[in-house]
């Protein structure tokens, strides 16, 4: 997360607020989501099912069902069109998080 120390040293905190990053799942880890909660870094990730919290999140955010549509990511007719949701009350002290992404039809 070199990229996340680069950004919020670059810019000022409102521009952190205004972009979204992508990340590779490899990249979310609970060292990582504690850096991207710190900093108040937006970003959109597959959440990896090694992460403890992946089972939890996913029931969560199914049952919650409030879901932002973002669309597309990709040009491609069959790129992912994803839907996201936040969570900013974790009882474990972890960071907020919660995607979920459907198939093109």
């Amino acid at each position: 997360m070199q990229t996340i120390v680069k950004l919020t040293d670059t810019l000022a905190e409102e521009k952190l607020r205004q972009i979204l990053c992508t990340a590779n799942s490899a990249a979310v880890t609970s060292k990582n989501l504690r850096l991207l909660h710190e900093h108040d870094v937006r970003f959109i990730s597959r959440l990896p099912n090694t992460l403890a919290m992946c089972d939890k999140v996913k029931h969560r955010a199914l049952e919650r069902n409030h879901w932002e549509v973002v669309g597309r990511l990709g040009e491609r007719k069959d790129t992912a069109i994803y839907r996201i949701q936040s969570f900013h009350d974790w009882d474990d002290g972890s960071p907020p998080l919660g995607a979920h992404h459907e198939s093109a039809s």
